[in-house]
């Protein structure tokens, strides 16, 4: 069962309609509003609230938080955004990646699991 201990959020405005996203990895856009994550981008954090574009959007910065996966996921994988705003593990292939944090559960594609949020970036040769 999935659990948070997030105290630390910071509020944006939404960029777009995130109604449906809670739990989805967001980025900035050019303007500073919030947006989900694209593949392998720099993620700001974890939305959690429901906001529709123009509205307040709570972003969770640290901690453990929920998160949305977008694979099979095991404890202890680094994991990144996908192009949807779900964690995935980081891949084999050789580059460079922009770690989201650390999965402290297992899940599959549409699984909510508990994350320890701890953006670094790593190259993989």
């Amino acid at each position: 069962m999935s659990q948070m201990v997030s105290t630390r959020k910071l509020s944006f405005k939404a960029g777009a309609d995130l109604s449906n996203n809670i739990y989805y990895l967001v980025k900035l856009d050019a303007s500073g509003n919030v947006v989900l994550a694209t593949d392998n981008a720099p993620v700001i954090g974890v939305l959690h609230n429901k906001p529709k574009s123009g509205e307040t959007a709570s972003v969770c910065i640290g901690e453990t938080s929920k998160v949305v996966a977008g694979g099979d996921v095991v404890i202890g994988d680094e994991l990144i955004s996908d192009a949807n705003g779900k964690a995935v593990k980081v891949p084999a292939t050789a580059g460079e990646y922009n770690i989201i944090g650390i999965a402290l559960e297992n899940g599959s594609d549409g699984t909510v699991i508990e994350v320890l949020l701890r953006p670094y970036t790593k190259t993989v040769a």
